[in-house]
């Protein structure tokens, strides 16, 4: 993918994708090659957390609040086995169980927060977590985050269970990363376009 800030091309980032999930990188291959009408190529980046992660690929609406896959508007989530353990993981943006399409996001920073689940009804809440209170704390801050992260979220006041499908890891292009957390805000609206203008695959030999 080559990216540009306000036109101007400021670098290219390239990602190796995991096996285990053949079924979310035939989608994202298919759109970086640009099959059936459907194609990365003029989306945006709509939503840059700074510290967190990068957010683009909404091929329908460009604003961050839609997307379509090559398998219809939404397909399954296929497992949840690879983790966001370090910066430069490739995974899928979702509204909810089974919702994937073709919005995905880039993580600047490690995130275990994304790899937890918390099942309904569970007792770690926003407000009255008794037992580990620095916990909550924490999680507090990724708990916004993930509000602000999902594309129609509804806060309920209790921590949303992350479940993304991680996909992909960059190999080349931490420094475009870089560049692009440097136009992050906490409401994660970045002041300036910054677009995918080029896409698609590399043979691996």
């Amino acid at each position: 993918m080559d990216i540009a800030i306000q036109n101007k091309i400021i670098g290219r980032i390239i990602f190796k994708l995991f096996h285990n999930v053949p079924k979310t990188a035939q989608n994202f291959q298919a759109l970086c090659a640009g099959e059936d009408y459907l194609c990365y190529v003029g989306s945006k980046f709509t939503h840059v957390f700074p510290q967190y992660i990068i957010r683009g690929g909404d091929i329908t609406s460009f604003d961050g609040s839609n997307g379509e896959s090559i398998f219809g508007k939404h397909f399954p989530d296929e497992n949840f086995k690879n983790k966001h353990n370090k910066p430069g993981i490739l995974s899928m943006v979702n509204a909810g169980p089974n919702t994937n399409s073709s919005q995905f996001f880039i993580t600047s920073v490690a995130l275990p927060y994304f790899d937890d689940k918390y099942p309904g009804g569970s007792s770690c809440r926003l407000k009255g977590h008794r037992k580990r209170p620095e916990t909550a704390i924490k999680r507090h801050k990724t708990t916004l985050i993930f509000t602000l992260f999902r594309r129609n979220p509804p806060f309920t006041g209790r921590f949303l269970s992350p479940g993304y499908v991680a996909f992909g890891e960059l190999i080349r292009g931490m420094d475009v990363i870089n560049i692009i957390t440097n136009y992050g805000a906490v409401t994660g609206k970045p002041p300036v376009d910054i677009m995918i203008v080029k896409c698609g695959l590399i043979d691996e030999n």
